[in-house]
C-alpha cells in the first residue's frame, strides 16, 4: 500500500489558514471526492478512523473487491427521498464512464463475472486500494489515519473565512471552508461506518431518512433447508403483499446453514427489512417451478 499521503498527525494547511475542504472518511467515496477536489485545485484533507484507509475495500468481494456492476439501471437503486434526485445523481457519472475511470485513469483492468459484477483481473482488492491512494496523492490529497471526527461545528462570519470546525478525538480542532461527509452507512462499525455521519448531518439541519439493513442474507427457521447448504440455483424470488406483487428478481440463490444468500436473496432482502415490510412474504421458484403472482 502506498503511504505517500498518509500521516499520523494533522499536517499544516497548504494555505496556512483553514483547510479548503476536510473530508470525513477515507473509503472509496472519500478518496474519489478528494481526488476530484484536488483535480479542481482544492487541496483536501481526509480523516480516517483506522491507521490506514480502505478496510471495506480490502474485505469486499471476499478480498477480491467487486468494484462495479457490469450493468445497471435506475430500478436497481432505492430511496425514500427524491426519485428525480437519484436519477440525476446516477446520470451525472454513468456506469460506462465510471468503469473507464478505473480502467483508463487508475490503470485497474476489470473483468465481468457471471454474477454481473466487475472484479479486478488480478483478483486483488489491494490493487484497487493502491490505485485510489495513488490518484489521491497525485491530486494533492493528504490523509490522517487513526483519528476520529467527534463534532462538526458550523461557524458564522469567521475572520479567516472558515465555515466549519471539525473537532477530533485527539483534541485537535480543524477549521475548514468546506466539509464533506463520506462516513459510510451502518454496515461495519469497526471500520468507522457506525452512523456518525448521519448524526452530524442531522445536527446541521439536513433531512436524514430512515435507515434499515439492505443487501443482507435471509434467515430461515426450517432446518430442512440446511441440508442443501452450499448448493446454488438460479431462482426467481417474488415479494408479495397478499395477492399484490411488490417486487421480483431472478438470479443465483445460495442455500446456507441458516437460510438463503446469493445475489438474488440480497437484492430482495430490503422487502423484509425496509419500512414497508409489513405483510410482505417472499416466495421462490427454481428448476422449472413457477411463482404465481
Amino acid at each position: 500500500m502506498s503511504d505517500s499521503c498518509i500521516f499520523s498527525s494533522v499536517p499544516p494547511s497548504p494555505e496556512g489558514g483553514p483547510w479548503p475542504v476536510v473530508i470525513v472518511g477515507c473509503g472509496a467515496a472519500g478518496m474519489l471526492a478528494g481526488s476530484f477536489a484536488g483535480r479542481g485545485g482544492v487541496r483536501p484533507l481526509l480523516l480516517e478512523t483506522r491507521p490506514k484507509p480502505g478496510a471495506k475495500i480490502r474485505g469486499s468481494g471476499g478480498g477480491r473487491c467487486n468494484v462495479l456492476p457490469s450493468q445497471s439501471e435506475l430500478d436497481d437503486f432505492h430511496t425514500e427521498g427524491s426519485r428525480n434526485s437519484l436519477k440525476n445523481l446516477l446520470a451525472s457519472w454513468p456506469l460506462a464512464q465510471c468503469r473507464a475511470f478505473f480502467e483508463r485513469e487508475l490503470g485497474v483492468a476489470l473483468k465481468a463475472e457471471d454474477t454481473g459484477k466487475l472484479f479486478p483481473v488480478s483478483d486483488d482488492a489491494g490493487e484497487v486500494l493502491d490505485a485510489l491512494l495513488r490518484e489521491l496523492a497525485r491530486a494533492g490529497g493528504q490523509v490522517v489515519g487513526g483519528v476520529r471526527a467527534e463534532e462538526l461545528v458550523p461557524l458564522a462570519e469567521a475572520a479567516d473565512g472558515a465555515r466549519f470546525e471539525v473537532v477530533l478525538s485527539n483534541g485537535t480542532r480543524l477549521r475548514a471552508h468546506s466539509v464533506a461527509l463520506a462516513t459510510g452507512g451502518l454496515s461495519l462499525p469497526k471500520t468507522g461506518s457506525d452512523g456518525w455521519g448521519f448524526t452530524a448531518a442531522h445536527k446541521l439541519g439536513h433531512v436524514v431518512h430512515r435507515r434499515y439493513p439492505a443487501l443482507v442474507p435471509l434467515l430461515c427457521g426450517d432446518a430442512r433447508w440446511n441440508e442443501l447448504a452450499g448448493v446454488s440455483v438460479v431462482a426467481r424470488l417474488a415479494a408479495l403483499r397478499g395477492d399484490k406483487l411488490v417486487g421480483e428478481r431472478t438470479g443465483d440463490l445460495l442455500f446456507t446453514h441458516k437460510g438463503f444468500s446469493g445475489p438474488v436473496a440480497l437484492d430482495m432482502s430490503r422487502f423484509l427489512t425496509g419500512p414497508e415490510r409489513e405483510g410482505v412474504e417472499i416466495v421462490a421458484g427454481w428448476h422449472g417451478l413457477t411463482v404465481d403472482a
